[in-house]
């Protein structure tokens, strides 16, 4: 139970913070730069505040990388450990797991893991639908095999959620399949703040409320019941209207510190002929249309960390909460993204990246774009 809880502990704390997004929700519309580049820190403490010794496993030190897609550069740069193992998870996110100097954390003794990342958003992406929309019928096949099945998160079997996608379906035409989805979810479920764990799709609907993933994943469900692909997606957003501030969580057993960042969910769509669209329920404007093209990915405020297919990050989280209470465990989570406004993009490391103890690489670059690769989040292998 424990290693399947860590399995993705990283993606079940970002979870729990994708509320606080509403306070860059304006930023992303008035704040321009001439560049996006970032720089970006993580910092996680695990602190032991119980009786018995906290046994760190491989899940305890298994950390997420970034992506990098066709609208940004990521790389990491720095790292508090040396790295034993990288790989990727089922949703094919990269991952890294780091090297302890010590397998035991004693009650009132603490460990730290830090990771520094280097991002680039070279300008903001714009979503134009021009042409004749697709029908349920122009979806390959193929992708309907990958990303219309049904888990413990994408109730697809659920007979209250099966009948709205049928009745406020309305439609063979994709795109408005989709944006009829929207718009009920826009009109019955509001927005909760202050939310500290996800919810699955029937209980958004049970309740008529949820935060930006819970409505991604109610829409998500919806989709795929009517054979729309689409998956979740997570990233996070550079917010300098937040300096700084502290969410105390799970009665103090996690504590999330942030510095100019917010995280956010939204959905990715298949809707023909366009692809793959941002459907984005949170920055919307009074047209359900402005879910797809004012999504908050189409900024280049936000960098997107990973996808969400086939995990259950919900169980996942539900079941980190529950550990750290009953052993009286405590986890502190520092974030930090910093706008660097220079000409030119300052990857600069001297950083000896070392796999099962053997040196692999020693870095020392400065360019603009296209810096020594430390570590390339996309199924490459070390």
């Amino acid at each position: 139970m424990v290693r399947s809880r860590f399995k993705a502990w990283h993606l079940a704390v970002v979870v729990a913070l994708v509320s606080t997004v509403f306070f860059a929700a304006t930023l992303l519309n008035t704040l321009t730069v001439p560049k996006s580049f970032y720089r970006i820190r993580s910092e996680v403490t695990y602190v032991n505040e119980g009786v018995h010794p906290w046994n760190l496993s491989k899940e305890d030190l298994t950390f997420y990388l970034f992506m990098n897609t066709t609208l940004q550069e990521v790389r990491l740069v720095d790292a508090s450990h040396p790295i034993s193992y990288k790989s990727v998870d089922e949703d094919g996110n990269s991952y890294l797991i780091l090297e302890a100097d010590k397998l035991k954390i004693y009650p009132n003794e603490n460990f730290t893991c830090l990771l520094e990342f280097n991002a680039v958003r070279p300008k903001k992406s714009v979503v134009t639908l021009d042409g004749e929309p697709g029908s349920l019928k122009d979806i390959p096949s193929s992708l309907k095999e990958s990303f219309c099945v049904g888990n413990a998160v994408w109730q697809i079997d659920d007979c209250d959620l099966r009948r709205l996608a049928e009745t406020e379906a309305k439609s063979n035409i994709v795109l408005d399949i989709v944006l009829n989805y929207v718009k009920w979810i826009k009109s019955n479920i509001r927005y909760s703040f202050g939310q500290e764990t996800p919810m699955y799709p029937n209980e958004t609907y049970r309740l008529r409320r949820g935060d930006c993933d819970d409505q991604a994943i109610l829409l998500i469900t919806l989709c795929r019941i009517y054979g729309i692909p689409a998956y979740l997606q997570l990233g996070c957003i550079y917010d300098p209207t937040q300096p700084y501030r502290e969410l105390n969580l799970w009665g103090g057993h996690f504590i999330y510190e942030a510095e100019r960042i917010s995280w956010h969910g939204w959905a990715m769509v298949y809707i023909p002929p366009w692809g793959w669209l941002p459907v984005d329920l949170t920055f919307m404007e009074d047209e359900p249309i402005t879910a797809i093209t004012d999504a908050a990915v189409n900024s280049e405020f936000l960098i997107v960390y990973m996808n969400v297919s086939n995990q259950d990050y919900v169980r996942e989280n539900r079941m980190l909460k529950s550990y750290l209470e009953k052993n009286n465990f405590k986890i502190v989570m520092h974030d930090s993204m910093e706008l660097i406004e220079t000409s030119g993009f300052p990857f600069t490391t001297d950083l000896n990246l070392q796999i099962q103890g053997k040196l692999i690489t020693s870095i020392s670059s400065r360019r603009l774009y296209t810096p020594q690769i430390l570590i390339n989040p996309i199924n490459t292998e070390i």
